[in-house]
């Protein structure tokens, strides 16, 4: 009998290590994956169209092996993209800028006082 519950204790413990041993794990894992996550989630530094377009070009030149004379048209091409790009982008930031405005300005004339002030918070806490 005592041997019974001497085998029965080993085994446990056995059991109960084993189920440790994969709780540490999954653990492992989960802060593994929560930290690749947050260092994913980081914003990269903004480059400027010349930097995005010698990054391109240079890609480019190892995959398709470019002589110089198409390095140069290629970049000339890429970088007139970028930069037409940049400036779609800026125009567009602009005219989002000014629809809200305009927004906020009937929204001001549709809302009292309070329901305004509500509504900024409110905005202002979504941004949070």
């Amino acid at each position: 009998m005592i041997k019974l519950f001497q085998q029965t204790a080993v085994l446990y413990k056995t059991i109960n290590f084993k189920i440790m041993k994969k709780l540490f794990l999954v653990a492992l894992l989960v802060v593994g994956f929560t930290a690749f996550a947050q260092e994913r989630g980081e914003k990269r530094e903004k480059l400027t169209a010349k930097q995005r377009t010698d990054m391109q070009v240079k890609k480019m030149t190892a995959e398709l092996s470019l002589n110089d004379k198409q390095q140069k048209d290629i970049k000339s091409l890429l970088l007139e993209r970028a930069e037409k790009r940049d400036g779609k982008k800026v125009q567009m930031k602009a005219q989002m800028q000014e629809e809200q405005k305009a927004m906020k300005d009937k929204l001001k004339s549709i809302l009292n006082d309070d329901q305004m002030k509500k509504w900024e918070q409110l905005k202002a806490d979504r941004k949070d």
